[in-house]
């Protein structure tokens, strides 16, 4: 069988040369009847109306190649990429599994997550210089810090602990609720146990605010609280964890985000919501940041989608609190059929113009827009609007939802290209 997305791929490149419709090897298998439809119709209809399972399908087996070469090429030089990028693709896998019914999703980020096993730094012998001992998790080079150890240290985040093992705890809690995926079992068993033992080695980092029942994580090497989007990475993780062990731990510690993030937004008289990087307590240690009236939309993008699935998952999130931000995803983040700066549109400029660089062309954070369908299943109107700004917005998603996988991809275009397959 032919590769579908090189196919796909080869439509798109050839609709935004300027090809003649009829010239374009192979347009029909996407666009059936195009018509007198110029390039700029057809662009729109395919990245707007062709979501093709066998697409997302060899798009992902592609990039999951390339993740793991990347990584073992980078050895123990290696950054963050393996996490962010196997974590969020692995999620559209998941996403494409539940969307699609189809189990070869699931099979497939089965087997990443296995050869990733022998890139963890218990299998490299890795020693954290941080926490002082050989974790758990997949750490990463070159971390600024003065220390004994010198400049450069080799360290694991719970935030890259989190991005990495969200969709495998929803494997896990997936194979272990349906006998059908049994020849997964094992692998969902042994995921379940990891987590107990890795997250819990991130207890180093926690911290009990005074005089609350709240607790935060401490950034390491950075000396300052974590940002607020990073813990709800993990968050999203020890959701699905609890689903599966009903562990009372981290429910008070999911229960205890809540409460902290809850604290930390303000919505207005109008109902509009907004917060900051940082939440409440603590003041952003980034000058950009900080210049910031609210969280930039694509940091902010991870707050949406644990708070939603919070919700979703039977934990009490504040109902006038999510009705605002459903409100203020409609009606600020993606009104006018673009995608704001800011969470909140006070000092808020739209994100182009926030993130104008003169000469660029290429726009890969914006792609965190689909981090939004989050709150789709709130307000369905949202879907439709990401499907249409990506679907028509061509100066900010140049490449659409699948940017080329022989060029360095960032994580968040097929997440929403999953979302988009199967059911409306």
């Amino acid at each position: 069988m032919d590769n579908a997305y090189r196919a796909y791929e080869a439509v798109r490149e050839a609709l935004a040369a300027g090809t003649a419709p009829g010239s374009i090897a192979g347009l029909e298998r996407f666009l059936p009847d195009p018509g007198d439809a110029d390039n700029a119709a057809l662009m729109e209809r395919l990245l707007g109306t062709v979501f093709d399972a066998d697409v997302l399908y060899d798009f992902l087996a592609e990039k999951f190649r390339d993740i793991l070469a990347e990584a073992e090429e980078q050895g123990r030089a290696r950054g963050g990429q393996l996490s962010w990028n196997a974590g969020f693709h692995g999620r559209a896998a998941l996403v494409a599994h539940e969307r699609t019914g189809e189990d070869r999703f699931l099979d497939l980020y089965a087997d990443l997550y296995q050869r990733a096993l022998p890139l963890r730094d218990d299998a490299l012998g890795a020693h954290d210089d941080y926490h002082g001992k050989v974790m758990t998790s997949w750490g990463v080079a070159g971390e600024t810090a003065a220390t004994n150890a010198g400049f450069g240290i080799w360290v694991s985040h719970v935030t890259h602990y989190g991005v990495m093992m969200q969709p495998a705890t929803e494997l896990a809690r997936r194979v272990l609720a349906d006998p059908g995926l049994g020849r997964h079992k094992a692998l969902a068993d042994r995921i379940v146990a990891d987590f107990d033992t890795g997250y819990r080695e991130f207890d180093y980092d926690l911290r009990h605010l005074p005089g609350t029942d709240e607790i935060w994580y401490w950034r390491p090497v950075k000396f300052l609280y974590e940002p607020t989007n990073h813990v709800h990475l993990i968050g999203e993780a020890m959701l699905n964890h609890h689903a599966v062990t009903g562990d009372a731990l981290y429910a008070e510690r999911i229960r205890s985000f809540i409460r902290t993030f809850e604290k930390s937004a303000t919505v207005n008289k109008k109902g509009v919501v907004g917060w900051n990087y940082h939440p409440y307590f603590a003041q952003s240690g980034s000058r950009n940041n900080r210049r910031q009236k609210s969280e930039l939309t694509w940091k902010a993008s991870h707050t949406i989608q644990f708070v939603y699935a919070a919700d979703r998952m039977g934990f009490a999130v504040d109902p006038d609190l999510l009705a605002a931000m459903t409100r203020t995803i409609r009606d600020h983040v993606l009104a006018g059929n673009d995608f704001a700066g800011n969470i909140h549109p006070r000092g808020s400029k739209p994100y182009l113009e926030r993130f104008h660089k003169e000469g660029v062309t290429d726009h890969p954070k914006a792609l965190t827009i689909t981090g939004y369908l989050a709150a789709a299943e709130a307000d369905p109107t949202i879907r439709e609007r990401v499907r249409r700004i990506v679907a028509t917005r061509r100066d900010m998603f140049p490449h659409g939802w699948l940017k080329p996988a022989e060029r360095k991809a960032y994580s968040k275009g097929p997440l929403g290209y999953a979302h988009m397959l199967g059911r409306a």
